[in-house]
């Protein structure tokens, strides 16, 4: 028997990100929420997320992560693909 894990598929859309695993019965994406990310304008160390971010973007220092569809900040994109995994419930090390 396999101990193979499923494929995470992952959409780094501009505005919103789409996930899900090649394994799931549905044929739509586990998580969607927006590609923002947002910083604390009074503490660097708090950083907010997705759906988290756009309610508080107000109160935030925003960060393109896309810019005319290319990765601007790699950080950036790096904490929406961390919040991705989180997500879905799964350890990015077991989908090698």
């Amino acid at each position: 028997m396999s101990d193979c894990k499923p494929a995470v598929i992952i959409d780094n859309g501009s505005y919103i990100m789409k996930a899900g695993l090649s394994d799931q019965k549905e044929n739509v994406p586990k998580c969607v929420f927006p590609s923002i990310v947002g910083y604390s304008k009074t503490n660097e160390t708090d950083i907010f997320v997705g759906n988290k971010a756009f309610e508080k973007q107000n109160e935030l220092r925003i960060v393109d992560v896309f810019d005319n569809a290319t990765v601007a900040d790699y950080e950036a994109l790096e904490k929406l693909w961390k919040y991705t995994y989180e997500q879905l419930k799964t350890d990015p090390k077991e989908h090698n």
